[in-house]
């Protein structure tokens, strides 16, 4: 069963447009930072304290629990896991979108574990990180620079550029998009509580 703070939760921007869906424990910390208030169906704002207030109002009454995931529970607190947030300073693109960290396991999930000079798909023991400028020509060590490589390219191709072999990549390397809970979008999420928002 999966834990209430990986539950889904939608967040919309300060227009009440859904931008993104979150994990409820990135919806709770924007909204104990005030950054986020909770929107509930009639679209009534909550700050995180008016919220407190409603779950310790409500918690015995299942018509108004059942609406939500749960109730998330600490020495201190009480509180309702929201099924919307709504960030008023945020005109378009959700304030929670992140970067991707820079690693090698997201190099070789960034390039499908297919080494990007071959296009041989190979098994992540079988795969290297390559500079495509090498480093003792004063290539960087950054996401545009770097590829995933198979160990017969990477040793074949050395310290030389491109150009002096005539290779070409399978795809130009970019930093990658950071996508909301494993990547689906909000509009395959299918909440019934959601549709209103969505419309």
């Amino acid at each position: 069963m999966p834990s209430l703070i990986n539950e889904l939760v939608l967040v919309l921007n300060r227009f009440y447009l859904a931008v993104q869906v979150t994990e409820a424990k990135d919806a709770i910390c924007a909204l104990v930072t005030g950054k986020a208030k909770v929107i509930d169906e009639d679209y009534t704002p909550y700050t995180f304290s008016e919220w407190e207030r409603i779950t310790n109002r409500f918690k015995d009454s299942i018509d108004f629990t059942s609406k939500y995931p749960g109730t998330i529970r600490s020495p201190s607190i009480e509180l309702l896991v929201p099924q919307v947030i709504a960030f008023p300073d945020c005109e378009y693109t959700s304030p929670l979108i992140k970067s991707v960290k820079y690693s090698r396991k997201n190099i070789f999930q960034r390039d499908s574990y297919t080494c990007q000079y071959c296009n041989k798909k190979t098994k992540r023991e079988d795969l290297t990180i390559d500079h495509i400028v090498p480093r003792s020509r004063g290539g960087s060590n950054n996401w545009k620079n770097v590829v995933a490589s198979c160990i017969f390219c990477n040793a074949e191709k050395g310290d030389k550029l491109l150009t002096e072999l005539g290779w070409k990549l399978i795809q130009e390397p970019k930093e990658p998009r950071w996508r909301s809970h494993i990547g689906t979008p909000f509009t395959q999420v299918k909440r019934s509580y959601w549709e209103r928002f969505l419309k």
